[in-house]
C-alpha cells in the first residue's frame, strides 16, 4: 500500500500472449547519489536516468 500511497508503481497492460516488464530503474546525481526502484533522489541538476525494458511471451 505504501508504493500505491507514495506513487511508486506502475501497471503493464499485455494482451495475453505479450507483457511487458519494467526490469530497472536507476537514477544518478551528478554528485554521486543515486536512487533505484522505489527510492527519492532530490537533486539540484539534471540526473542521468537508466531503465531497462523487457518483454516475455507465452
Amino acid at each position: 500500500l505504501e508504493a500505491m500511497e507514495k506513487g511508486r508503481m506502475y501497471c503493464s497492460r499485455g494482451d495475453s500472449r505479450v507483457w511487458p516488464r519494467l526490469d530497472s530503474f536507476n537514477v544518478f546525481g551528478k554528485d554521486g547519489r543515486k536512487a533505484f526502484m522505489g527510492e527519492t533522489l532530490t537533486t539540484a541538476h539534471f540526473p542521468i536516468i537508466k531503465f531497462s525494458i523487457s518483454y516475455t511471451t507465452e
